[in-house]
């Protein structure tokens, strides 16, 4: 089923076909089609970029934290 992922300050959301495809849509067909969630409760493209750049960032940041772990010695 297609998800809104945002909505734009002129009335289009932007919709994820599950494909690696996404498509901005006028309000009206947003809603005729009953896509998820309320498009009143889709965040605004700012919003959703912000979410994905922190994401990344966190991404990265725990790869990072495992990369300069100490290393660790045994000794007998």
């Amino acid at each position: 089923m297609p998800v809104g992922l945002f909505r734009s300050e002129d009335g289009w959301a932007q919709v994820d076909y599950g494909t690696g495809t996404t498509i901005p849509i006028p309000r009206s067909r947003y809603e005729a089609n009953g896509y998820k969630p309320d498009f009143d409760k889709l965040p605004s493209e700012a919003e959703y970029r912000a979410a994905e750049e922190k994401k990344d960032d966190d991404a990265k940041g725990s790869r990072r934290e495992k990369r300069t772990a100490p290393p660790v010695s045994f000794s007998c």
